[in-house]
């Protein structure tokens, strides 16, 4: 029987191991795309603060494709419209809790600046006036892209999703970190 040189054996086990590394690079590469697609196709929500009641909840997406009867370029357009209305919604609720976590350790210091606490209270105030804007505007977007028979559909479901007594608000979720869902 013939004996393999060692120099084969160690080319042998660096061409296996490169293909390895390869495949796992490959795998989690293609996993994180296919996780982005999820999302922008089907954005997150999560339960937030009980003051923000103009952001709309998931179910509201849903229900607004099957009540509204949207065309495919209708449900494009919303899919976009509603990528970008999360995306900037997140962006003022993780500045709102960076404000409401500074407010709460200026309350637990051992002697609170009340000027700090005002401006602290000032600028919480001016976000959620933007988180209100935003949905404004995402609104108007929406209203823009459907027939008048729509249009007047999803002014009774935007008002009826909106007025719920009882409900919590719907707001996108921050994957990771500490913005989790609140109780």
């Amino acid at each position: 029987m013939r004996k393999i040189p060692t120099t084969v054996w160690i080319l042998l086990v660096v061409l296996l191991l490169g293909s390895n590394i390869a495949f796992i690079a490959t795998y989690r590469t293609h996993r994180a795309r296919e996780l982005q697609q999820e999302q922008d196709l089907a954005p997150d929500f999560s339960q937030e603060q009980d003051a923000v009641r103009d952001v709309p909840p998931k179910q509201f997406g849903n229900r607004l494709i099957r009540e509204l009867d949207l065309n495919d370029q209708q449900q494009e357009q919303f899919r976009k419209l509603h990528r970008s209305f999360n995306r900037s919604a997140n962006g003022i609720l993780r500045s709102m809790e960076i404000l409401r976590s500074g407010m709460a350790e200026e309350l637990n210091s051992p002697s609170p600046d009340k000027e700090k606490l005002e401006r602290l209270a000032s600028e919480l105030g001016e976000k959620h006036k933007d988180l209100k804007m935003q949905t404004f505007l995402y609104y108007f977007q929406m209203k823009d892209a459907l027939d008048p028979e729509q249009q007047e559909k999803f002014a009774v479901l935007f008002r009826d999703i909106l007025a719920e007594p009882g409900t919590r608000p719907q707001t996108p979720r921050h994957r990771g970190g500490r913005f989790r869902d609140r109780p």
